[in-house]
Parts: structure tokens; C-alpha cells; sequence
């Protein structure tokens, strides 16, 4: 795993419990600058391991706005996905 794949994880894992309209919550304020989006969502919610964070995305140029989207539609499109197949089987 790269690091920046490493970085992506880690805000998948931090974000894993929240609904994709959260995530859009969040991402909707926060700055298009990769340092202070990551600074700012860190101090919301990560403030024991902020700087720790705020480097790893930093560092990695993970852009915290575009990841929290990207998840959001990751999780939206699984969701069609699961509704389909079930409308799919229930109709045959």
C-alpha cells in the first residue's frame, strides 16, 4: 500500500460510520487547499492525532473535500447496487 493509499484509508476509516449525507456535510465547507481542509476537518474530529493527520494528508496530497466525496458516492453507488439486484430478484 502506497502511502497515499494509506492516507485514503484512514479517512475511510475514520469516516466509516457516517451516512453519505454527513460526509457531504462535511465536505461542503472545507477549503479546496489539501493542508487546510485536512487541518480543519482534523481539529473537528480528530483533535488527539490532528497534526498527525493534517501531515499524513499533507504529505500525501490527499485532498480531504474530494476523498469525502468520493467515498459519499462510493457508498451511494454499493447502495443502487444492493437495490437493484434485490428489484432485479424480486421481479423474476
Amino acid at each position: 500500500m502506497t502511502p497515499r493509499e494509506r492516507a485514503q484509508e484512514t479517512l475511510y476509516m475514520i469516516t466509516r460510520d457516517m451516512s453519505t449525507e454527513r460526509l457531504r456535510e462535511i465536505a461542503a465547507p472545507l477549503s479546496a487547499d489539501v493542508g487546510e481542509a485536512a487541518k480543519d476537518f482534523a481539529l473537528e474530529f480528530l483533535p488527539g492525532v490532528a497534526q498527525q493527520f493534517i501531515d499524513e494528508m499533507t504529505t500525501t496530497n490527499v485532498s480531504v473535500p474530494y476523498e469525502l466525496l468520493a467515498i459519499a458516492k462510493g457508498r451511494e453507488l454499493a447502495e443502487n447496487e444492493i437495490t437493484n439486484e434485490v428489484t432485479t430478484s424480486e421481479n423474476h
